[in-house]
């Protein structure tokens, strides 16, 4: 969704408890190992020269903790941002103007519509309130667990056929309980 060639920034956050820092970090390493949006671990079966064949051979993509982004990192780069607003000071920066959020133990939308629950997850893929020309893909969650490699947010926002509710998957916005399932 985001990714043909033009310059591309993961951004992890440095906020929180140190399992979700660790957890943010974690995500950022994995989804710079491809260029897929679902991020891949090292389990996938590997060619002849050692490297899962869901990964690049040669190098990564760029990440950057949120701390150390710069204003033209902003300008320039489609984001990757993972982590809350509480996780993550970019996601932080950018919350007012994205149209969901989390807060009141619910994700809300701008449109009013609210999902209501403690232990949600989310992704969406937006234009870059601060450089409309450039996109967001952002995954947040309180569960640090949603941030690992293989998770179901990437997987499905990236588009694949992937099996939700009976159905496939391919949205701008998904959200998701602590089981797994879509709300």
């Amino acid at each position: 969704l985001l990714y043909e060639g033009e310059p591309l920034l993961i951004v992890y956050g440095t906020q929180g408890s140190e399992v979700e820092r660790q957890a943010m970090r974690a995500a950022a390493e994995a989804a710079s190992k491809s260029a897929n949006p679902a991020w891949a671990d090292d389990s996938d079966d590997k060619g002849t020269d050692g490297v899962p064949h869901t990964q690049n051979l040669y190098g990564q993509l760029n990440t950057r903790a949120d701390t150390a982004v710069t204003e033209a990192d902003l300008a320039r780069c489609h984001l990757v941002l993972i982590g809350t607003a509480e996780q993550n000071t970019v996601v932080a920066r950018l919350a007012g103007r994205l149209p969901v959020r989390f807060a009141n133990q619910a994700v809300i939308c701008n449109d009013g519509v609210e999902f209501p629950g403690t232990h949600l997850a989310l992704g969406l893929v937006y234009y870059n309130p601060l450089a409309p020309e450039r996109l967001v893909f952002w995954v947040a969650s309180h569960d640090p667990g949603t941030y690992a490699a293989k998770s179901a947010i990437p997987t499905l926002l990236g588009g694949g056929n992937e099996d939700i509710n009976g159905g496939t998957c391919a949205a701008d916005l998904l959200v998701m309980d602590a089981t797994g399932h879509t709300i």
